[in-house]
């Protein structure tokens, strides 16, 4: 009407690239306060504390600036350059030739819109899949009801014997055991030789020192010769503890009495008992030959293995005997199992922000897929009429307006399984212990987008089903 009316081309440019400017720049200032909202949110997941106020340095105003002029000719360059090219009389009379690559690119922005969502849906179902296989995988040690406190000064190793004759008299205090790492914390890496093997094939493994008590209080099993006892004195001096990681890569099939070189102390001790394998760190690593000795001068944590029935009485007898014992110290502790799970924050961390990025794009892509069904709805609302003009069921009617998304959200899944496949594949490969990529989480991401997508549609297409059939053939 306007071009009957003597408008130019470069005119109706003008109005749809500044109805695009405008748009744009209205939704800017919606996603500021959006912005502002989400910055707790952000903070809580991330532990990274922003200012609103930053937002508005004056180079980032300036691209903001330049991301609205982008969007805006972006989203204002279809109507702008194609709709503004129809002749004047193919328009008016109702006959424009569009030809199917409108068509097409929609069918393009649809199939992306849902890959994506797909994608992420594979994506955060496997992180959580493989955190959860983490966090309850056997450890080769028991974490559960371990209270852990550091040792502050070398004055408190002395009051050892002491704090754990106190504490297990309690019946809520099962074991009481010093060490110089604990589960989770980094443990030292020193060279060693072992008895077979000469100087030029010296062997890293991880070193840690402990009491006794240890391997009682965290359930570890000795599968081999003896643990360290508190009568043998020399067992201080001479005597070490493996684990079978490092039993099989010396190709020690009888590995009790065999000797190893500790080269950082330039000491010689004897091997007197051999420990299954169990976890240091995190299931992102392997399970590492174990050196492990019994040296007090090394002792930096307290283990205290509790009861798990009444653990808060228990705590409030821990501190008040720990104050009565130690004084100098304030009893600072934490539970192992919490502790060794922080070990896979970050992993956690990923998987929320995925899951939130997916209920977005899921989102974002049924707000598109709902104006594109309204669209095909109205564009066929004759074809509609005549069908039920003809005897059309409704339900008929409503397959014909689905099954089209249907195929698109099929187009979706055979592009997207592959990509997140080779994705979290190569994600998976962080971790030394990890689980196989079965083919529920993909089944289960495209059951969902076909459900959302069929429910978005749904709605306009069992409208323009039921619409009277008169209404949408007559012409005036």
């Amino acid at each position: 009407v306007r071009k009957a009316l003597g408008a130019h081309r470069s005119q109706l440019l003008q109005q749809f690239f500044t109805d695009a400017f405008l748009l744009s720049t209205i939704s800017f200032v919606i996603s500021l306060g959006l912005v502002e909202i989400a910055l707790p949110f952000f903070h809580s997941l991330t532990g990274v504390k922003l200012s609103f106020d930053s937002i508005f340095m004056p180079w980032l105003i300036l691209g903001y600036l330049g991301l609205i002029s982008f969007v805006a000719f972006v989203a204002g360059s279809y109507p702008a350059l194609y709709l503004s090219a129809f002749q004047t009389i193919e328009v008016i009379t109702g006959r424009p030739k569009t030809g199917n690559a409108a068509s097409i690119f929609r069918s393009i922005l649809v199939v992306g819109q849902f890959t994506i969502s797909i994608g992420l849906i594979v994506a955060s179902s496997i992180i959580f899949i493989q955190i959860n296989y983490m966090k309850h995988e056997t450890l080769g040690f028991k974490k559960e009801q371990i209270v852990i406190t550091q040792m502050a000064s070398d004055s408190i190793k002395k009051t050892i014997p002491t704090l754990k004759s106190k504490l297990i008299a309690y019946s809520g205090i099962v074991n009481v055991a010093a060490s110089s790492h604990v589960p989770g914390t980094i443990s030292g890496w020193h060279a060693f030789v072992p008895q077979g093997y000469s100087l030029d094939q010296t062997q890293v493994m991880a070193n840690i020192s402990i009491n006794p008590d240890f391997i009682a209080t965290s359930g570890i099993q000795i599968v081999d010769g003896r643990n360290f006892s508190h009568e043998i004195f020399k067992d201080q001096s001479e005597s070490i503890i493996i684990n079978e990681a490092a039993a099989k890569q010396f190709g020690w099939k009888d590995p009790i009495g065999k000797t190893i070189r500790n080269l950082p102390n330039d000491t010689n001790k004897t091997v007197i008992g051999v420990v299954a394998n169990f976890h240091l760190r995190s299931l992102h690593h392997q399970i590492m030959p174990l050196y492990i000795d019994y040296d007090p001068a090394s002792f930096r944590y307290i283990s205290i293995k509790i009861k798990p029935d009444h653990i808060s009485e228990t705590l409030s007898f821990l501190r008040k005997k720990w104050a009565e014992i130690t004084p100098a110290q304030t009893l600072d502790y934490f539970f192992l199992d919490e502790a060794f799970d922080l070990q896979y924050r970050d992993d956690e961390k990923l998987g929320i922000i995925l899951f939130n990025l997916t209920f977005l794009a899921i989102l974002i892509a049924c707000l598109g897929l709902f104006g594109l069904a309204s669209f095909t709805a109205e564009k066929r609302t004759k074809e509609i009429g005549i069908r039920k003009a003809l005897g059309a069921s409704t339900a008929s009617i409503i397959m014909l307006l689905l099954k089209e998304f249907i195929k698109w959200i099929f187009i979706a899944n055979v592009i997207a399984w592959p990509i997140a496949y080779f994705a979290m594949n190569r994600w998976l490969q962080d971790f030394a212990h990890r689980i196989n990529i079965g083919l529920s989480a993909f089944v289960l991401a495209g059951l969902i987008v076909l459900v959302l997508a069929l429910m978005t549609v749904s709605y306009r297409a069992i409208k323009a089903a039921r619409a009277n059939p008169v209404d949408a053939l007559r012409y005036e």
